[in-house]
């Protein structure tokens, strides 16, 4: 190959540009892994700026020392809702996300980097983060790192994610968190 490079430079006049291979670009380094990658228990963490209508400059982190977990999966795998609702809160303290895939959750959840959508029914991933009695219309950059069910079911064993970018209403305020769902979650 690179002789034909050089044959055919060769051959043009002393005016016509000389083709020039270029190397091929080196591999990015690796990126360390995220934070959702390491926990070892089941975890919902966030933190949001001040003014976010849901996060309200709080930051969170609840185990199953702090909450109990309810873990929900729609038959095709197209829709995850988890609930966590804060041990001994009163008044009762729960926060709750809901991750569909497009068109309503019509396919499988499988792990990639999404940029989600205001609306469930949309072509977009829908992210949903609320709790404390406070929800909004959002987007949001989701990464989803693992997604995987008890083999042969429709169970889930693991879910592990995070998300930043989270904007209300689009408004500028933001909210970022890491989500790990891991069996048993209780």
């Amino acid at each position: 190959m690179l002789s034909a490079v050089a044959l055919a430079a060769c051959s043009k006049s002393p005016t016509s540009p000389t083709p020039v291979a270029t190397p091929a670009p080196a591999p990015l380094p690796a990126s360390p892994a995220s934070p959702a990658l390491t926990f070892a228990t089941t975890t919902v963490s966030f933190s949001s700026d001040p003014d976010h209508y849901v996060g309200r400059g709080k930051s969170l982190t609840l185990t199953p020392q702090e909450a109990t977990f309810d873990v929900q999966m729609s038959p095709n795998q197209g829709q995850l809702w988890v609930e966590a609702r804060v041990k001994n809160s009163t008044p009762l303290s729960f926060w709750m996300f809901k991750v569909m895939t497009p068109n309503f959750g019509a396919t499988r959840i499988v792990p990639g980097t999404f940029e989600t959508g205001r609306d469930p029914l949309s072509p977009a991933w829908f992210f949903d983060f609320g709790g404390d009695a406070r929800g909004c219309t959002a987007t949001a950059h989701l990464v989803i790192h693992s997604f995987e069910l008890v083999p042969g079911t429709s169970t889930l064993r693991s879910f592990r994610a995070s998300f930043e970018k989270h904007h209300c209403d689009g408004r500028s305020p933001s909210m970022r968190g890491e989500i790990a769902i891991l069996d048993p979650w209780k």
